[in-house]
């Protein structure tokens, strides 16, 4: 996982689930039968994506950025912007 200059983060799609939440400060499903951050997004596309295929989970914008046959293998993690946390707060 590397942190880029705009708080996005790139994510290598056989990244660990629990390993991804721990970074992003974010808490994503137990429920599943996902290990990796490529499942995480199998699961919530519900088929196989294609690059530039993205989805939203508690704000943050998943990305796939480049599949490899049929593998995820790189994904682009948006947080929310800093507003959106303000307003969350609330």
């Amino acid at each position: 996982a590397l942190r880029r200059g705009d708080g996005s983060w790139l994510l290598d799609g056989l990244l660990p689930r629990g390993d991804a939440a721990e970074r992003l400060g974010l808490h994503l499903p137990e429920e599943g039968e996902h290990h990796t951050m490529a499942g995480f997004l199998l699961e919530r596309f519900g088929r196989l994506p294609e690059a530039g295929d993205s989805t939203d989970w508690a704000g943050w914008r998943f990305e796939v950025l480049d599949m490899d046959g049929r593998r995820i293998d790189k994904i682009l993690a948006v947080p929310p912007p800093p507003e959106a946390d303000a307003a969350a707060d609330i």
